[in-house]
């Protein structure tokens, strides 16, 4: 029994003994993994100070590296006050450039507006001029006597278009414009050739018809009422005295007395020009801008008392010649002036 309880308790030390040692050893295991855990977080919080001290260090430098030098800093500031200098250059400049232009654009509004004012003065001052001269020119017109075909001599007169009609010595004439026709005769000594200015006429003309392939030239210029006698005889003996003062005038009434008029041929011979020829159309559309104006037009018989005559070209100036162009549809001297050109017997 004895033996029993001796072997019984030795057995519960054994294992009381074993317990101990395992609680033993797990507490030395334990306390091993803390230790080995707060020196391995002790070594990581070491590490991170050592690198949060590099980087500051790192941070540091490269800010004084950064940071300009005082030297530099002084050499700056020189360029820093140029430009502060320039840029305020620069608004001065643009601002008296801005007040030049507003003066200039002032003035040239006021200079504008004064012209304006200044031609539209002048223009109702002319207005008004023309207004009276008008008035004072009818009132003078009106005081003049109507021409009258029956009963030509010196004078002043008033056509039918109230245009002045002035005969002096026997010479006949509107606005400087010479008149002969069957109503109004012409003295012999109006002229004794043709003008050096009709004669200039006449070059330019040629010389710019002959740019375009055709030439002309004068056939017949001045006459003198010797010659157109002659000519008015010989016509009367081949013709009727009706038929034949359709195309030639009696001495006395032929444009040729004035050294005004020309017949124009198409050659080199006495050949005048024919309404068929090429010559005939381009003088008929050009030759008022020489001055010439196609004296005996197609189908204005009625007026000048003469059958169309495409070589016949009277001298009045580049104005009235536009005029009595009319854009191709031609005018005579009788319908522009208000004029009768008929034979009194």
């Amino acid at each position: 029994m004895i033996n029993k309880n001796y072997k019984n308790k030795k057995l519960f030390f054994s294992l009381l003994m074993m317990l101990f040692i395992s609680t033993y050893t797990l507490q030395s295991l334990v306390l091993n993994d803390l230790l080995q855990a707060k020196e391995n977080t002790s070594q990581q919080e070491i590490q991170k100070n050592i690198d949060s001290s590099n980087h500051k260090n790192s941070q540091s430098s490269t800010a004084k590296e950064n940071k300009p030098k005082q030297t530099d800093l002084k050499e700056d500031k020189p360029k820093q006050n140029n430009i502060k200098e320039n840029n305020t250059s620069s608004t001065i400049d643009n601002k008296q450039t801005i007040e030049q232009t507003i003066e200039q654009t002032i003035e040239q509004r006021t200079e504008q507006t004064t012209k304006r004012r200044t031609e539209q003065t002048t223009a109702q001052r002319t207005a008004q001029t023309t207004e009276q001269t008008t008035k004072q020119t009818t009132e003078q017109i009106e005081n003049y006597p109507l021409f009258n075909p029956q009963n030509v001599r010196d004078g002043t007169y008033r056509t039918k278009n109230d245009f002045i009609l002035l005969i002096e010595n026997g010479i006949a004439s509107i606005d400087g414009i010479k008149i002969v026709n069957k109503s109004i005769p012409v003295s012999e000594t109006v002229a004794s050739s043709l003008s050096q200015e009709i004669e200039e006429a006449f070059i330019e003309m040629q010389s710019a018809i002959s740019k375009e392939g055709m030439y002309i030239k004068i056939v017949s210029g001045y006459r003198n009422f010797a010659t157109q006698e002659v000519l008015y005889a010989n016509y009367l003996a081949s013709d009727n005295k009706e038929n034949t003062e359709t195309y030639s005038a009696r001495p006395g009434h032929s444009e040729h007395h004035l050294g005004e008029a020309i017949d124009v041929g198409s050659d080199r011979d006495l050949s005048l020009i024919k309404p068929q020829y090429l010559q005939s159309k381009w003088l008929e559309e050009n030759c008022y801008k020489y001055g010439f104006i196609l004296r005996y037009p197609e189908n204005k018989k009625e007026y000048t008392g003469f059958i169309c005559e495409p070589w016949h070209f009277r001298y009045v100036g580049k104005d009235l010649a536009k005029i009595l162009y009319n854009n191709g549809d031609w005018i005579t001297l009788e319908e522009y002036y208000g004029l009768p050109s008929e034979y009194l017997e």
